[in-house]
């Protein structure tokens, strides 16, 4: 039985597994869902963090959950689609 674990992508045995392993996989799977050009695990995170400001929550609570020491490093994240923009505009109608 695999022991518990707060880690994302655990190894066989709970602990950590390596970046490189977890691009393959990723590749692997984005290969076989017809996803192009998610090559990097890091996309993941830029994701993760988008989402979550798209979806309303503040910085201070996304940047500890990514674990930053630093805001500036949080704000790099705020990547925002085309439509949340427009939903920002359309708000102040």
């Amino acid at each position: 039985m695999p022991r518990k674990s707060n880690l994302v992508f655990p190894g066989p045995k709970g602990g950590a597994i390596s970046t490189n392993s977890i691009r393959k996989q990723l590749i692997t799977v984005a290969i076989q869902a017809d996803i192009p050009n998610l090559t990097e695990v890091h996309a993941l995170r830029h994701t993760f963090a988008s989402r979550l400001f798209m979806k309303g929550v503040d910085a201070p609570t996304v940047q500890k959950l990514m674990g930053h020491t630093k805001i500036d490093t949080t704000m790099i994240y705020t990547h925002q689609t085309q439509e949340h923009l427009r939903d920002a505009i359309e708000k102040l109608s």
